[in-house]
């Protein structure tokens, strides 16, 4: 059984994974909040240089900034 066959997503509708316009992700943050593979989902997301949704409870800004190498000192910028 992979980690998507335990997602609290799987029956969900796609469409609250990929709203139209920014900020509107909390309907999918909130089903994520309880998923038991949010952790497998976003190392997924991470791995697959995933750009669009939700995944493993992050936006897709959420997920950029993850992927910016920092530097000691310097702020980090979206």
């Amino acid at each position: 059984m992979s980690w998507w066959d335990r997602a609290a997503c799987r029956d969900a509708d796609t469409d609250a994974f990929y709203p139209e316009g920014a900020g509107l992700t909390k309907t999918a943050e909130r089903l994520c909040e309880r998923c038991p593979v949010m952790t497998d989902c976003l190392d997924w997301a991470l791995a697959h240089d995933e750009v669009w949704g939700t995944w493993g409870g992050l936006s897709e800004r959420e997920r950029r900034q993850l992927r910016v190498p920092r530097r000691p000192g310097r702020p980090r910028v979206a």
